[in-house]
């Protein structure tokens, strides 16, 4: 007889390659870690220095009938005192009022300024002189500021101060009060 034909085995399936995993993005950097919230910081607190000078020959009520000289005898007040302690203009306040004409100034202490750093050079510009020259000649130097005088030359008469406002309104004075002749 002939030889049967032995059962081939049957074809077992074989493995068939699994796919490959498609390539995953490669992973992306997670955010570095971002500092834990710090507390939100106190409100910063505003010191004030003020000082009061007094300018004579000036008609405050002639300044209130010229707004544009008004406006830039303000302007000069404020680049006399910015000039003088090195402050951002925007940091010095003018409010005039009458009595030859007064001017409260009012300067915010910034960057390596502080009130008793600023306190200082005001003392210091004040007794030298520095401070009524500076005033005399830039408010002096406003076009048609002649039309505003009293007839005299212009002069500072006082100054007053400096002080420092401390938050919740009390001041500490440094030396104010002083004239000056």
């Amino acid at each position: 007889p002939s030889p049967s034909p032995s059962p081939s085995p049957s074809p077992s399936p074989s493995p068939s390659p699994s796919p490959s995993p498609s390539p995953s993005p490669s992973p992306s950097p997670s955010p570095s870690p971002s500092p834990s919230p710090s507390p939100s910081p106190s409100p910063e607190v505003t010191f004030k220095v003020k000082m009061s000078v007094t300018v004579d020959n000036l008609s405050y009520d002639k300044l209130q009938e010229s707004p544009d000289i008004l406006q830039l005898v303000i302007t000069r007040l404020r680049e006399a005192f910015s000039e003088i302690l090195a402050v951002p203009v925007e940091n010095v306040e003018v409010a005039l009022s009458a009595g030859s004409v007064k001017a409260d100034i009012s300067i915010t202490p910034t960057g390596q300024a502080t009130p008793s750093s600023i306190e200082w050079k005001l003392t210091e510009t004040k007794d030298s002189g520095e401070l009524s020259t500076k005033v005399v000649d830039k408010v002096g130097s406003v076009p048609g500021i002649e039309t505003v005088t009293t007839g005299g030359d212009i002069t500072v008469s006082q100054i007053t101060g400096p002080t420092t406002e401390i938050p919740g309104g009390s001041t500490n004075s440094g030396t104010a009060g002083a004239e000056i002749d």
